[in-house]
C-alpha cells in the first residue's frame, strides 16, 4: 500500500490521519508520515485496512472489542 491507497482506506473509513492514528494505535505524526509517503505503510496496517474494506467492516465495528493486554516493558503484567 503506497501512501495514495492510505488515505484513500482511511477516507473510505471516515477517518482523518488523527483519528485513523487513534484507531490502529500508532503516533499521529506517524499517521501523516504515512499518508506523506515519507514512511513506508507497514504491511500490518495495510492489511487491517484492506480487510477492512473487503469486508466493510467500519472502526466503530471493532471498537468495542476487548483492549489488548497492557504490559510493562519486561512484558510482564502491571500489579494492581
Amino acid at each position: 500500500m503506497n501512501a495514495k491507497q492510505y488515505r484513500e482506506a482511511i477516507a473510505e473509513l471516515g477517518l482523518n490521519q488523527v483519528s485513523a492514528a487513534r484507531f490502529l494505535h500508532i503516533n499521529p505524526r506517524t499517521s501523516r508520515r504515512l499518508a506523506s509517503g515519507e514512511s513506508k505503510v507497514p504491511y500490518l496496517i495495510s492489511l487491517v485496512l484492506r480487510l477492512m474494506k473487503v469486508f466493510d467492516i467500519k472502526p466503530h465495528d471493532v471498537s468495542g472489542l476487548p483492549a489488548e493486554r497492557q504490559t510493562t516493558r519486561q512484558g510482564r503484567r502491571p500489579k494492581s
